[in-house]
């Protein structure tokens, strides 16, 4: 029996939570210097791959990836969510 390894282009479907953070505010309403807003926050808490094995069947890949791979993903999201997720949240809640 004889094994390699194989690079393959696998479409996923992420599930994850995710927190759009808050602006800067430069001033407090009575004067006072404000603070820093907050970046937004994303963690990924599945990566499903479809197989067909008879059927469809969800395979979670979640630990499978590296915690690059995750990064990657999360800041992915992050770069695309104005565009991509935020057209829906006004009629749905994220």
């Amino acid at each position: 029996m004889g094994s390699t390894t194989v690079t393959i282009e696998l479409e996923v479907e992420v599930e994850f939570d995710y927190s759009p953070g808050t602006p800067d505010v430069m001033y407090l309403p009575n004067g006072d210097p404000g603070y820093p807003g907050e970046a937004p926050e994303m963690t990924v808490t599945r990566v499903y791959a479809l197989t067909k094995q008879g059927s469809l069947t969800a395979v979670d890949l979640i630990n499978c990836l590296t915690n690059d791979d995750v990064t990657a993903i999360e800041n992915g999201i992050i770069e695309d969510f104005d565009t991509v997720f935020l057209e829906g949240a006004e009629r749905d809640e994220y």
